[in-house]
């Protein structure tokens, strides 16, 4: 988060003389959005320091050593990733979503402008800076796992940055995700040909997200289930193998309001939209936590994972250990 308030306060400074010399007024608004998150921000590490500050004070006044040795973890996890525990005031956790709102309304904003005045070289650059700002503002859940803790079944290792799954294995996630989310997973199968699946929370349920699965009906891929009809066969199911091997796939995950979106490699692979209360999981699927998101490896399967990263759009997401 502190990267990411320098990053603005620099790009302040170097838009600034380009604003001045070309006296373009939809630059400038989006100028102004951009100085507003820094300031909001700012803002929000500040409270958040001072009511961490106010909770350890009081842990030590009453000699609380537990609940100290927890405020302290829920400070280191704050500084790492930005993100206030669960519990945190609401004036707090929804200072930086609202901030986030308002610069992407900016920039929608700004895009429209753009291209109603035939500037389309200016609207591809806005449209480009907005996604580089949210792919580097994504929680980095890789980087929080740690398979002997979080190992739910088979074989899971880390190597440097890199999550290796193997054969039948699951593993809890370390988040619980607020009401909607993106999702990236970049990942490559190393050996066999089954499925690579992704449990994602969705309206108070967990669903599982499966890609490839049912190789011997020539592969499948889609929601498990939806209406009580497994990814074989319902409205979500796509055929034919989407993963080649021993290559990089980025797989994102959108979930909104009554919607899901798959899509691998930049291109929906697959959608569902409705009723979540259609949606459930297959009996013996899930992690003991009925509310975080998960990974599953099919049969045979060797896959390794380099990136899995969860960027919140609405609601409070919750960092589980």
């Amino acid at each position: 988060m502190i990267r990411g308030v320098v990053m603005l306060t620099g790009l302040v400074g170097a838009v600034c003389p380009a604003v001045a010399r070309d006296e373009d007024p939809v630059k400038e608004k989006l100028l102004a959005a951009k100085v507003a998150y820094d300031g909001e921000m700012r803002e929000y590490r500040k409270q958040a320091g001072e009511w961490f500050d106010k909770r350890e004070d009081a842990a030590r006044k009453d000699g609380n050593k537990k609940a100290l040795d927890q405020i302290k973890d829920e400070r280191k996890t704050f500084d790492a990733t930005g993100e206030v525990p669960k519990g945190a005031p609401p004036a707090v956790w929804q200072k930086p979503v609202l901030a986030r709102k308002a610069l992407e309304a900016a920039h929608t904003e700004a895009v429209k402008e753009y291209v109603r005045v035939k500037k389309d070289d200016d609207a591809v650059a806005v449209e480009a800076a907005w996604k580089t700002f949210v792919k580097e503002r994504a929680l980095d859940l890789l980087a929080l796992v740690d398979p002997k803790v979080h190992a739910a079944a088979g074989k899971w290792k880390k190597e440097g940055k890199a999550l290796f799954g193997e054969n039948s294995a699951q593993l809890q996630l370390p988040y619980e995700p607020g009401e909607e989310y993106d999702l990236e997973v970049t990942c490559r199968r190393l050996a066999g040909n089954n499925a690579i699946n992704v449990g994602l929370m969705v309206g108070g349920r967990q669903v599982a997200a499966v890609v490839d699965g049912w190789p011997n009906e020539g592969h499948r891929s889609g929601l498990y289930f939806v209406d009580r009809k497994s990814g074989l066969d319902n409205v979500t199911t796509v055929k034919g193998q989407l993963i080649k091997g021993d290559q990089d796939h980025t797989l994102v995950y959108a979930v909104r309001s009554g919607k899901i979106d798959l899509s691998i490699n930049g291109k929906i692979a697959t959608s569902f939209k409705g009723n979540f209360a259609r949606l459930s999981l297959g009996e013996g699927w899930g992690v003991p936590n009925k509310k975080a998101l998960f990974l599953d490896i099919g049969a045979g399967n060797s896959v390794q994972f380099s990136r899995i990263a969860v960027t919140p759009v609405t609601g409070k997401g919750n960092i589980t250990k």
